[in-house]
């Protein structure tokens, strides 16, 4: 009879077992030797962490032993307990099966035999599987951060009055405008999407965010402003932006400007500017603005409450600060004529 091991205090409540399922065994290895083989291991390599391993990391801990193909599998666990305060009522036996009565049908084991496989701790996990950056994200990550232009008005209003009043007077300066919108992200799966919080709008020297949340359906400037084709919403993606202020608020959006076919013109343009496939807004802005946008987990944080904190406020200007400026640096560098370029009118458009 062989004791199963609890790996440490961190997973006794699972009760977690170190376990190798399978190994084939040679007639001169005897299951002395291996038990003392994984006690020399766990001594050496496993007591020094506190960390539960699952079978792939046990697997790769394991000695190398000889495998013969005519030997069939035993599955075995270690004497050895990594915790002296675990309870003796949480350590079981199982007994080991000798080869030669093991059935060919029993390659598998039992439901009774499967060993619970439980996740490193995240800090661990998160480094044992953490790619290498890519070469977008190190050309990004080496640029310095977005900063708005210091002549720059930021105005975050929940009253419909100040938003007709500002996006009034913004209208009368400018035709082309950075368009974003926010919400509150949804964790669960297949969980319906939450209903947008805030929306964006980025001029020639005013930004205005506005918390719809808060209000009672949309501004009517703000509506007028959606319908308008004249007036141009620049983004990354911005056709499924308007589709869903479509089915949160019903009101079919005009005059979208997706950035990323203008990209493609200018980067075709300017071959000295770097040359990367993705056409995300950070890479984007990364690329044509000489700045690094970093999302951070704020982009992940509620958009709909009542008071947004500064750096939420900081992201979502800088989001609508980066679509309008992408527009004029791309339009400059593709010159392109603003009467060709290819819009979306959602009013006209199936969907």
């Amino acid at each position: 009879m062989i004791s199963k091991a609890l790996l440490s205090n961190h997973c006794y409540r699972h009760r977690i077992y170190f376990a190798i399922p399978r190994i084939f065994m040679e007639p001169t290895v005897s299951q002395q030797s291996i038990s003392q083989s994984i006690t020399s291991l766990t001594n050496t390599q496993l007591k020094q962490s506190n960390n539960c391993l699952d079978l792939e990391d046990q697997a790769r801990l394991l000695p190398s032993l000889p495998i013969p193909k005519r030997w069939k599998h035993l599955s075995f666990t270690t004497e050895r307990s990594f915790s002296t305060n675990v309870p003796a009522s949480k350590q079981t036996t199982v007994q080991v099966i000798p080869a030669s009565q093991v059935h060919h049908h029993q390659h598998k084991f039992k439901p009774s035999q499967t060993v619970k496989k439980v996740s490193l701790p995240k800090p661990i996990r998160k480094a044992f599987y953490q790619k290498e950056p890519s070469p977008l994200e190190l050309y990004l990550t080496g640029l310095p951060l977005i900063e708005l232009p210091p002549h720059y008005s930021l105005i975050c209003t929940k009253s419909k009055k100040d938003a007709d009043e500002t996006l009034s007077k913004m209208i009368s300066e400018e035709s082309v405008f950075g368009l974003d919108m926010e919400w509150r992200p949804t964790f669960r799966k297949y969980a319906p999407e939450n209903k947008t919080g805030l929306i964006q709008i980025c001029g020639a020297s005013t930004i205005l965010l506005i918390q719809v949340s808060q209000m009672n359906g949309l501004p009517d400037v703000l509506r007028k402003f959606l319908v308008d084709r004249s007036l141009y919403k620049a983004g990354v993606n911005i056709r499924g932006d308007g589709v869903k202020l479509y089915r949160d608020f019903n009101v079919l959006t005009d005059g979208l400007l997706d950035l990323r076919p203008i990209s493609t013109l200018a980067m075709a343009q300017s071959p000295t500017e770097q040359q990367f496939t993705s056409k995300s807004l950070r890479a984007l802005t990364g690329i044509f603005l000489g700045t690094n946008m970093p999302k951070g987990s704020v982009r992940l944080s509620n958009w709909n409450t009542a008071k947004l904190s500064e750096k939420q406020i900081d992201y979502a200007a800088k989001d609508a600060y980066a679509s309008y400026a992408l527009y004029h640096t791309m339009m400059g560098i593709a010159k392109i004529e603003k009467t060709k370029l290819s819009l979306y009118h959602l009013s006209t458009e199936p969907f």
